[in-house]
């Protein structure tokens, strides 16, 4: 009811500004990527899996009137090319060593994703301008709140380039689904925000409070958010600085089960500075994360969202693969949609050497450290006797806290003509204890762009 009231204000001020001037054309642009991955031995049991996909992204902003526009963003067909059309849970299973997949609950991913479709509109005479629709959450670095599909109202209050203020309602979930919280059907929150450029330097702190009183059904108990995130970024002599940190406490407080206390620390710094011919980044990031030998400190709080600057073709990568045992998720050894993200219950590190030899041609190679921060625990579901089978009982295998290995990359990007480019990898990973006896894994990924 609230955002129905919200939209229709919207749309009231919408039509009342849409005659005060000509429209003008609508502006399109957009990226065709087609592209694949090979990944193999990244499964206890030495497996290998490939995957191809596609995706055309179309960004449409049609300006209604002055101050007044329609932003549309659609991802068509992603994941339709090759075996990737349904979103998979992988899982390994300790008592047989073996990986198993499955789409039971997962379904399909729609032909077309509408992940912003939102209505834009300055009101006269204010410094502020309002956004009414489906869209993504960012500010600067985001790490934190950033993601698409969002359907938020938000009001932005423009000062001065030094001082702006935002506020935000949003419906959600992903702060709660990631503690294996399901059922969740009235997820939402609330966050201020003020940012701004003072002498070239980027400033910026969100607040954010989110709050679900049905989690397991209405009136079956309440889980909650708070989080800060503060972040800056800016040059300092030769060197780019940027420095993202965030704290979150909250409750799960579901009836019928023990009250959890979820808290989380993490943060993000890189320098990127020339060095003769190359340039060199350094980056590093910490994510609090879950152990299971706690009670009463949950500490799943805190991750990276996929879209961060951290990134590696094995370690931390935003793929849904069948087979794909992922680090990212808060229970290291299940891969599922929470590898969606990236540095979660890690410590890590990574330092990059960006050349470009030639106009159009960028040759990267990096190298990618994490250590778990804490154990995490396997669980293995019991299985009741068949005619032919004993029963199974539930087990609990505990991973410790070791280092999940050392990953090195080599990137290439090189733009074929203004508007085509390729880019290819190739990463190793030097398997950590973390992962038990495992094969050193290897990836291999290419992917073909067009932008317009």
């Amino acid at each position: 009811m609230k955002k129905l009231m919200l939209i229709g204000m919207a749309a009231a001020v919408l039509l009342t500004f849409a005659g005060q001037a000509k429209a003008t054309a609508l502006e399109t642009s957009g990226e065709l990527r087609a592209r694949g991955w090979w990944v193999d031995n990244y499964v206890v049991n030495g497996q290998s899996t490939e995957w191809f996909d596609q995706r055309l992204r179309l960004s449409m902003v049609w300006p209604v009137a002055e101050g007044v526009k329609v932003n549309v963003r659609a991802d068509i067909l992603e994941g339709f090319w090759g075996d990737n059309n349904q979103a998979f849970q992988t899982t390994f299973n300790t008592t047989t060593n073996t990986v198993t997949s499955s789409t039971a609950g997962f379904g399909t991913r729609p032909p077309i994703n509408f992940d912003h479709v939102n209505m834009q509109f300055k009101w006269p005479g204010t410094p502020l301008t309002f956004t009414v629709g489906r869209q993504d959450v960012s500010y600067a670095t985001g790490m934190y709140a950033k993601a698409d599909n969002r359907d938020r109202f938000k009001v932005v209050a423009t000062f001065s380039p030094e001082m702006n203020f935002l506020f935000a309602y949003d419906k959600t979930k992903e702060f709660f689904n990631a503690e294996g919280i399901n059922n969740l059907d009235d997820a939402r929150a609330w966050s201020v925000a003020g940012f701004g450029t003072v002498q070239g330097w980027f400033w910026g702190v969100l607040a954010l409070y989110a709050l679900d009183d049905s989690a397991g059904g209405k009136g079956a108990g309440n889980v909650t958010r708070i989080g800060v995130d503060a972040t800056t970024s800016g040059k300092a002599g030769p060197v780019d600085l940027k420095v993202d940190v965030a704290f979150i406490t909250g409750d799960n407080e579901i009836t019928g089960k023990a009250k959890v206390d979820a808290s989380g620390l993490m943060a993000y710094v890189s320098a990127a500075m020339p060095a003769g011919p190359v340039t060199v980044t350094l980056e590093g990031a910490y994510a609090a994360g879950d152990d299971p030998k706690t009670t009463d400190k949950n500490e799943g709080a805190a991750r990276f969202d996929y879209q961060s600057s951290f990134w590696s073709i094995i370690l931390y990568t935003n793929l849904d693969v069948p087979g794909y045992v992922g680090s990212s998720s808060g229970n290291q050894m299940t891969s599922d949609v929470a590898n969606d993200y990236s540095v979660t219950n890690a410590i890590a590190g990574k330092a990059t050497v960006a050349w470009s030899p030639m106009k159009g041609f960028t040759l990267m190679g990096s190298a990618v450290y994490s250590q778990a921060l804490q154990d995490v625990a396997v669980v293995t579901p019991a299985k009741a006797a068949t005619a032919t089978t004993p029963a199974v009982p539930a087990k609990t295998t505990i991973i410790a806290s070791n280092p999940l290995g050392t990953e090195f990359d080599v990137v290439a990007v090189y733009n074929i003509t203004d508007n085509v480019y390729f880019l290819g990898g190739f990463g190793y990973l030097v398997a950590g204890d973390f992962f038990g006896e495992v094969d050193n894994p290897m990836g291999v990924m290419g992917s073909l762009n067009v932008k317009f």
